[in-house]
């Protein structure tokens, strides 16, 4: 049965009416895309499929997805960038995360999106949306088993770290303020700055 559910207000004396709406399946989305039914204007994503509106970034948020960028061209021998890019991750749940650091593959991503698999980091810039990121992506992050997942807090600037996915959210947590280093799993070698994600 459905989760979700379109409002409408009814007349006098019957008040609010509930009705369940059909969540849309992975490939319908994915279809949807394809026939170019979403214009380059309708910033949305599949979350419990259910399409949800994306909210409008700001020039910070912008500028801290601008900075890992380059941050993370220091490994890009070795790992695919993705800059708000879809990802299919499973059943019901189509993201565009602001940064993804993905394996390199011999045929690329041209034909195909990259899945949960192919996830070596995910990345959120957040600031209107950090409730959305921390408490409904977080768990289903998890759940997809991305080994990795930032939070970059635009408004208290600062990074929190989540690993060890598990069937109920990451097991690991930990919070680095603007004067720590953090190295991410995927590229031990690589030290990021976390005011370097600010600059």
């Amino acid at each position: 049965m459905s989760s979700a559910y379109s409002t409408h207000v009814g007349p006098p004396g019957v008040g609010v009416i509930k009705l369940p709406v059909a969540p849309l399946r992975t490939e319908q989305y994915l279809q949807m895309i394809s026939a170019g039914i979403f214009d380059s204007s309708q910033k949305v994503e599949l979350i419990g499929g259910v399409i949800t509106p994306m909210a409008p970034a700001g020039p910070d948020h912008n500028s801290s997805v601008v900075e890992l960028n380059e941050i993370f061209t220091k490994v890009i021998d070795r790992f695919k960038l993705q800059s708000q890019g879809t990802l299919v991750l499973t059943e019901g749940h189509v993201f565009d995360p602001d940064f993804a650091l993905l394996q390199r593959k011999p045929e690329g991503y041209s034909r195909a999106l990259p899945t949960a698999m192919d996830v070596k980091l995910i990345v959120e810039c957040a600031a209107s949306s950090l409730k959305r990121d921390r408490h409904v992506k977080r768990e289903i992050y998890a759940q997809a088993g991305i080994q990795e997942y930032w939070i970059v807090d635009l408004t208290e600037k600062k990074l929190q770290v989540f690993r060890q996915p598990a069937a109920a959210g990451y097991e690991f947590e930990q919070t680095f303020g603007l004067g720590d280093y953090v190295a991410p799993l995927a590229c031990p070698d690589l030290e990021v700055q976390v005011a370097a994600i600010f600059a």
